[in-house]
């Protein structure tokens, strides 16, 4: 019995101190890289709200952005962009290299890119249908999946 107390307790504790709890902020408390991004991308593209949220025990701080046409963004705490959903939105290609932009735009060019990741390893593009396509740090194909 003891026993699965302490693991119960466990896994309550891990669960609040792993948990993201974003809360509301000002657009001038993000990053100046970030502020700098989006006013020179996004100043015509409204944004719906700006939230921020402590990870790793509070040691670092993550953003996100929400803009009103749905586009999403992910910023990691030193202002780097880290994910970007654009479900409903236009896709920011100006964020990805131009070698994989160019692959994206000739060889799915009908399909609608949902989501753009930028990983350690290089870039994760997923459509709406279900392709996922990753991408070196060298921006060459090294992945392909369909689900």
């Amino acid at each position: 019995m003891k026993k699965l107390f302490f693991i119960a307790i466990s896994l309550i504790m891990a669960t609040m101190l792993y948990a993201e709890d974003y809360k509301s902020i000002n657009f001038e408390q993000l990053p100046a890289s970030t502020q700098k991004l989006v006013n020179a991308h996004f100043a015509d593209n409204p944004i719906w709200a700006v939230k921020a949220t402590d990870t790793w025990f509070r040691f670092n701080r993550e953003y996100k952005i929400i803009f009103d046409d749905g586009l999403i963004i992910d910023f990691d705490s030193d202002g780097q962009w880290s994910d970007v959903e654009c479900y409903g939105a236009p896709v920011p290609f100006f964020m990805l290299p131009d070698k994989i932009v160019k692959y994206v735009r000739h060889n799915f060019h009908q399909e609608k890119i949902v989501e753009i990741k930028k990983l350690p390893e290089g870039y994760k593009i997923e459509y709406d249908s279900g392709i996922e396509l990753l991408f070196d740090k060298n921006s060459e194909l090294v992945s392909f999946e369909w689900e």
